[in-house]
């Protein structure tokens, strides 16, 4: 049995650690690095929008999964969506981090 899902799921989100914040700032020591990315993990799961889900953030994605719940339609991933489309101003973790 292969287990190539987890490791590319693995792999891409560490990607996208290091291209989205690690890449843009100097940490000094372990507990630096620890601060960083845990303001990396809240920004990564409320802030950050997900291609998987039409490129809306999770919270959003939550909202209206329940919402169609509420209203008796059958729960179903999005089909993914133009990122013209998502015109809401996003900031960075390390923008947060560095004011």
């Amino acid at each position: 049995m292969s287990s190539t899902r987890p490791v590319g799921y693995a792999e891409r989100l560490i990607g996208s650690i290091r291209r989205e914040c690690l890449d843009h700032i100097i940490i000094g020591n372990e507990r630096g690095l620890r601060r960083v990315l845990r303001a990396y993990v809240q920004y990564y799961n409320d802030v950050r929008p997900h291609s998987s889900l039409g490129y809306l953030t999770p919270a959003a994605f939550k909202a209206k999964h329940l919402e169609d719940v509420d209203r008796g339609r059958s729960p179903a991933l999005p089909a993914r969506a133009d990122l013209t489309k998502n015109e809401e101003q996003l900031t960075g973790p390390s923008d947060a981090i560095l004011q």
